[in-house]
């Protein structure tokens, strides 16, 4: 899980960010996101909720927005990264994680919301 969270280096071109590095990030965010919905005990509902906007990344290529989306997601991951990592110890040792697990996948679910907002302008 925490090397699907790792940031790796920008790949970018003239038009910004490339697509697969995009792409491959908001992958990485959206398996961290799995496994805390888990984590949180959210029901299905909640996570159909959060996820019922997707943001069109391919419609970004040369869209003078697509640095600040870039920053957006990989800033989303970054963040996710020690929380989720904490939770998952926290877990590991029979401590419930549920309550800090569900105000993180809040967090999450706005960032999600903001990001898919600004791409599908």
């Amino acid at each position: 899980m925490s090397t699907a969270l790792q940031i790796q280096p920008d790949t970018y071109g003239v038009l910004g960010p490339s697509l697969a590095t995009l792409r491959g990030r908001w992958e990485a965010v959206e398996v961290a996101a799995d496994a805390l919905a888990e984590l949180a005990q959210l029901g299905t509902h909640d996570i159909e909720i959060a996820r019922e906007k997707e943001p069109d990344f391919g419609a970004l290529h040369g869209a003078p927005h697509a640095d600040l989306i870039a920053q957006a997601v990989a800033d989303l991951a970054a963040m996710m990264q020690p929380g989720l990592r904490a939770l998952i110890a926290i877990a590991s040792e029979g401590r419930r994680a549920d309550a800090a697990a569900a105000t993180l996948w809040h967090e999450y679910a706005e960032a999600r919301a903001a990001i898919a907002e600004l791409c599908n302008r």
